[in-house]
């Protein structure tokens, strides 16, 4: 099984990126077109392109403002012309330009989960993508599995106190059907090394309690909260064995 590590797994971090985008920088194959959906200040294109990881770069914002800091900064680094700029919702508008990988970041795991809904129908086979879900990873995990996309590696990010969620993906076209509970956890966080995954179960783990001590206090059925609970000591320690 393919076990995916960013390249900078040993700590390092891209030159004037968060923890956040550096990993997901570091996810991208060299030299491709890529795609940056909700680019907001367009750091990401902006270090892709100077550093020369992607030849192209396509940037999308949903709002006119964040769209044009997007292109001031690209047009201060003297690199614009590489790059295209889109005023639009999702990916419908950007598909027919074939970029090799879409970054969808910063938002929440159903919002991204629309975005490729509406576009499902028009993505190209082996188009790869890069997703950064802020909430719900579940229920983004699940519409991948289940709507043709291969998911090729997870990964834990921690900045801040914080845990984010970076899925590689690749549109095969091929459904996947798992367990619910499958959901909740994926295939790849509990073979990665690093405090990021760790990180990550602790804090699901210490959510689930305390929804399991309020529903007890007010006499309802934990049951389901119980399953959930074993299943994320569980990826723990399958975590601390592979550290």
């Amino acid at each position: 099984m393919h076990i995916w590590q960013a390249n900078n797994a040993g700590g390092a971090r891209s030159a004037s990126l968060s923890a956040r985008l550096s990993a997901i920088a570091e996810s991208l194959p060299r030299g491709g077109v890529v795609c940056d959906v909700g680019s907001d200040h367009g750091a990401l294109p902006l270090f892709l392109l100077e550093n020369g990881w992607c030849r192209h770069a396509i940037v999308t914002d949903l709002n006119p403002e964040p769209l044009a800091r997007a292109k001031a900064a690209l047009t201060s680094a003297g690199i614009a012309h590489k790059a295209q700029f889109f005023l639009t919702d999702g990916i419908l508008d950007v598909i027919s330009l074939s970029p090799d990988t879409f970054v969808i970041a910063g938002m929440g795991g159903e919002t991204i989960a629309g975005i490729l809904s509406r576009a499902l129908d028009r993505i190209p086979l082996n188009t790869g993508f890069v997703l950064q879900p802020m909430s719900r990873a579940h229920l983004l995990r699940k519409f991948l599995y289940e709507n043709g996309f291969s998911v090729e590696g997870e990964q834990a990010i921690g900045e801040n106190g914080k845990v984010f969620l970076i899925f590689r993906a690749r549109f095969d076209g091929v459904r996947r059907e798992r367990d619910p509970e499958f959901y909740l956890v994926g295939e790849y966080l509990s073979q990665t090394k690093g405090e990021g995954a760790s990180l990550y179960f602790e804090k699901r783990l210490a959510k689930v309690r305390s929804k399991i001590v309020g529903k007890e206090k007010a006499g309802f059925d934990v049951s389901l909260e119980k399953k959930e609970e074993a299943l994320y000591l569980s990826q723990l320690e399958a975590i601390n064995e592979n550290s």
